[in-house]
């Protein structure tokens, strides 16, 4: 309730300042002064108050009053300059992974800015990651009792703690619904809640969600996919299965590995090891009719290949030469490989 009750301070202090300065056009200089007042009474580190109070007071001739309101909101402003200058530090080092560094400069800036709430958010998330898992949620805690941007990420946050380390379900299952009231367009709110509830039809309809918001999720397709098997949706495996790898491949950067196969082979066209890995890796990209091509090359050089035989056996099937396919499959068994992709 106290940092609630701040930020409706704050943003009273601002309405003040507005109406200050229409006071100030037409001439009513003292009604300005007292919203002015009134506004640095009520938020304490208002600088805009404080600028005008310095224009109307020069503008009625108290030199003095004027000097001593430039004085203290130029100290304020120093003081919020340092706030967000160990803010932006603490950002850098929470990027780079140095939690401990992030943590120092996150208390240095909330000495200085004490009601920006992401200085406490990335704190708390920074002490997750030091498994300081109390004074997480004290962090988590103080943006959840105020009305802040980040309210949604901290239920969230709260909720990982709550289900993960505590083993408080029902209080996390709370939490993750208060997050998706406060924003409900975040896939990974709906996954981990669908992580958290007991009934598959309810645990789908957050998987579809999930999935709706962030197609290109993997996860989200490897989670559902099981949920389909263990309800007898082989269909729906399945196509979640290719989903799942399609999704995959398409967060992987091949392209590194590709060219160095291709150097190799560009050098010694007979390299019938980077011929096969090139070819395996092409299959993993779904480019079926490059790596057919690729093991025809194997096979001339290794004509007992079963390997070969065989993944080159499930490039023909996908692109729906069945009949080819069945005979590399069973060439391959004749071979001895019996491997499964």
């Amino acid at each position: 309730m106290k940092e609630f009750k701040a930020e409706l301070n704050e943003t009273t202090s601002q309405k003040l300042v507005e109406s200050g300065k229409l006071k100030m056009i037409s001439n009513n200089y003292l009604g300005a002064v007292s919203d002015f007042n009134n506004a640095i009474g009520l938020d304490p580190t208002n600088i805009a108050a404080y600028k005008e109070l310095v224009v109307v007071k020069l503008a009625i001739n108290d030199i003095i009053g004027a000097q001593k309101d430039f004085d203290t909101g130029n100290k304020i402003y120093e003081e919020l300059e340092k706030g967000l200058n160990a803010k932006d530090e603490g950002n850098f080092f929470y990027e780079v992974g140095d939690y401990k560094s992030a943590i120092k400069s996150y208390n240095r800036a909330i000495l200085y800015i004490p009601n920006v709430a992401s200085t406490y958010y990335y704190r708390g998330c920074s002490k997750m990651q030091l498994n300081d898992y109390l004074g997480a949620l004290e962090d988590f805690d103080k943006i959840i009792n105020s009305n802040t941007c980040n309210k949604a990420d901290a239920y969230y946050q709260r909720s990982l703690i709550k289900s993960q380390i505590n083993k408080d379900k029902v209080g996390a299952i709370t939490d993750i619904n208060n997050a998706i009231e406060y924003s409900a367009i975040e896939a990974e709110y709906y996954f981990h809640r669908a992580s958290l509830l007991d009934g598959d039809k309810e645990r789908l309809q957050d998987l579809n969600k999930a999935i709706d918001l962030e197609p290109q999720n993997a996860d989200y397709y490897l989670e559902r996919g099981r949920i389909l098997k263990s309800i007898g949706d082989k269909e729906g495996t399945l196509s979640d299965a290719k989903k799942y790898l399609e999704a995959r491949i398409s967060s992987y950067n091949f392209e590194p590995t590709l060219r160095e196969y291709d150097n190799a082979i560009n050098e010694n066209p007979f390299n019938s090891n980077a011929l096969l890995k090139r070819a395996m890796l092409k299959y993993t990209m779904m480019d079926y009719e490059g790596a057919i091509i690729d093991f025809d090359k194997v096979i001339e050089l290794e004509p007992l290949n079963g390997e070969a035989y065989f993944v080159r056996g499930q490039s023909k099937k996908s692109i729906g030469q069945h009949g080819d396919g069945m005979f590399d499959l069973n060439m391959a068994t004749l071979m001895g490989y019996e491997n499964i992709i």
